[in-house]
């Protein structure tokens, strides 16, 4: 017999052929979503009898059970096997029922039955005796801490058993609201930046002998600069949520709060949901204010360009950047790291030079008509445009962006100028300056494979300058293969793609067979080997000997580390390939 409860929906799973017996689940209000995931057959067969909901309250999704195991049934072996097959997919669960396992007794039911529970992370609520001396209806949850009370009582005229009861808390979580952190750029005062800067003694770094160590004291007066003159400011989530409208979201979540309790307690909420509405239509009000003079000071009559229209909508945060990678891959962050430093097949490379005879062929040929290659020294100019042209906003491990670099040009040049000239003329590449920071961003939309995601490495000024000498001289020397695509200007992919089809047409048209190889070089970057690429720049290119400990220094001795959702993994030393991304790494790739 069942009874009809005012305000509840039951879901039930009834015996035939066979009377008593049976479950049933009493589902409160039209606001909880539920649906039933498993239940036993309802044919009679001497197992146990159960039934599997699942409630939804967002933003939670509970697991509901109840069962019934019959004095003389099987062992609840059904259950077990339908309850694992669900449990993964729940944080919480609440199971209760008439078990018929007395927990008082150590039986070897009672100890597979609490092993079983065990294992999926879901523990008894502790009770007495609920029929006469044996304590067999049972209460386990995988939330311990979320159940505010539960216990038994007797219910004479009813049942033998004593009714269990239980109070879980299931109140959405309140998240904190997130708050950025950056540098505000935009309100620096140029004037007071100069002045401190000009102030600093520069001269002392020209002073130093060593090369890393005058990198060193350079990076420290920049930082101390940057952080005295770049505060460090906090953007709400959003510019128009002000005191105000937060103190009346908490007033009217207080009143919709009180408005329910009373619905749930059957007194009349005439009154309290009055009071709600009013919070509720005063709350959107004052958002819509405040949104409609957040947009006219920021936009205002919107007579700009469109480009200025994008740049103000950066205020707002709105489409900014590229937010950092979050992994849909079943993958450790530590694999990602080791992923972008080395790969499988690079390791095959790693040794002696097996075979320079098509390199010495091309020194005997090309030697008698080359010239060394020297560095020359830098000017001022070229400094400046080397500096000015990098438009990233990233930050170097060091943590200063090139943006604040670019205030203070004028003053950093002369210091700037004389670092290049000393790592040219030392033929050393600054050991902090191989320390690079790489971002994975996805290739495509849906990423399945590591081979999905590319690095985004953090570019020099000197190795732009040193790229522009390289190739001036490559190209003056007509060292490029004819056929050559890549990395070289005015020959791009079209370029190729236009001489093939050209190609293939002339065949055509002269009765030829045509067949096209292509060959894909997988990660080719992180496959050169540093002994096959500076012997040949030193053979075939002709490098001098002043060139070839640079470009050594250059390669040789670096490392690398992933950022993942902000977090920076642990630096990787990197044996093979060139700084990928990087100015002078393609053209490094000969």
């Amino acid at each position: 017999m069942l009874v009809a409860l005012s305000g509840y929906k039951i879901l039930r799973n009834d015996r035939i052929n066979k009377g008593g017996g049976g479950v049933a689940i009493y589902v409160w209000g039209n606001n909880i979503k539920h649906k039933i995931l498993s239940s036993s057959p309802s044919v009679y067969a001497g197992k146990s009898e159960f039934i599997i909901i699942e409630l939804t309250i967002p933003p939670n999704k509970v697991l509901s059970a109840v069962v019934y195991r019959p004095l003389k049934a099987a062992y609840l072996s059904d259950f077990e096997e339908a309850l694992s097959n669900l449990i993964a997919g729940y944080e919480q669960c609440i199971i209760m029922g008439d078990f018929n396992i007395n927990l008082l007794s150590n039986t070897n039911e009672a100890n597979k039955l609490l092993t079983t529970l065990s294992c999926m992370n879901i523990t008894v609520c502790p009770l007495g005796a609920t029929h006469h001396t044996a304590w067999i209806d049972l209460m386990f949850t995988s939330k311990p801490k979320l159940v505010l009370t539960h216990g038994q009582t007797s219910a004479p005229g009813i049942s033998f058993h004593d009714l269990i009861f239980l109070s879980y808390k299931l109140r959405p979580p309140k998240f904190k609201p997130k708050i950025f952190t950056y540098r505000d750029f935009k309100n620096i005062d140029t004037d007071n930046l100069n002045s401190d800067a000009a102030l600093i003694p520069w001269h002392e770094i020209n002073a130093i002998d060593n090369l890393d160590e005058k990198i060193c004291r350079f990076s420290q007066m920049i930082t101390d600069l940057y952080n005295r003159t770049v505060q460090t400011s906090n953007k709400p989530p959003a510019p128009w949520l002000t005191n105000d409208i937060v103190q009346m979201m908490i007033k009217r979540d207080n009143a919709y709060s009180r408005y329910k309790r009373d619905i749930r307690i059957n007194v009349l909420a005439a009154d309290s949901f009055e009071q709600y509405r009013m919070l509720r239509n005063k709350y959107t009000q004052l958002v819509r204010s405040a949104k409609m003079h957040c947009s006219l000071d920021l936009f205002g009559f919107m007579t700009e360009p469109l480009v200025i229209f994008s740049k103000r909508l950066c205020n707002l945060w709105i489409g900014i950047c590229k937010t950092n990678f979050s992994s849909p891959l079943n993958i450790s962050p530590e694999e990602f790291n080791r992923y972008f430093v080395q790969s499988s097949c690079c390791k095959q490379l790693v040794g002696d030079i097996t075979d320079t005879t098509d390199i010495n062929h091309h020194r005997i040929e090309n030697e008698s008509r080359r010239k060394l290659f020297y560095f020359r020294l830098v000017s001022l100019k070229e400094t400046y445009r080397a500096n000015m042209r990098i438009k990233s906003k990233a930050e170097g491990p060091d943590c200063v962006s090139i943006r604040f670099i670019h205030k203070i040009m004028n003053i950093l040049l002369p210091v700037i100028t004389e670092i290049f000239y000393d790592s040219l003329s030392a033929s050393s590449f600054p050991t902090s300056w191989k320390y690079t920071i790489v971002k994975p961003l996805a290739k495509c939309t849906s990423t399945t494979v590591l081979d999905d995601l590319r690095p985004i490495t953090l570019s020099k000024a000197l190795g732009f300058l040193v790229h522009q000498q390289v190739y001036k001289y490559v190209n003056d020397n007509k060292s490029f293969n004819s056929y050559q695509s890549g990395f070289r200007e005015g020959h791009s992919t079209c370029t190729s793609l236009t001489d093939i089809t050209d190609s293939i047409r002339m065949a055509i048209d002269r009765s030829h067979v045509t067949t096209l190889v292509l060959l894909h070089f997988n990660k080719s970057s992180n496959m050169i080997n540093h002994d096959i690429i500076l012997e040949k720049l030193k053979l075939y290119f002709h490098f001098s000997n002043n060139v070839i400990p640079w470009m050594t220094s250059y390669l040789r001795s670096r490392h690398q580390c992933v950022v993942i959702n902000g977090k920076k993994l642990r630096w990787q030393p990197m044996h093979l390939g060139v700084p990928r991304s990087s100015v002078l790494g393609p053209p490094s790739r000969p």
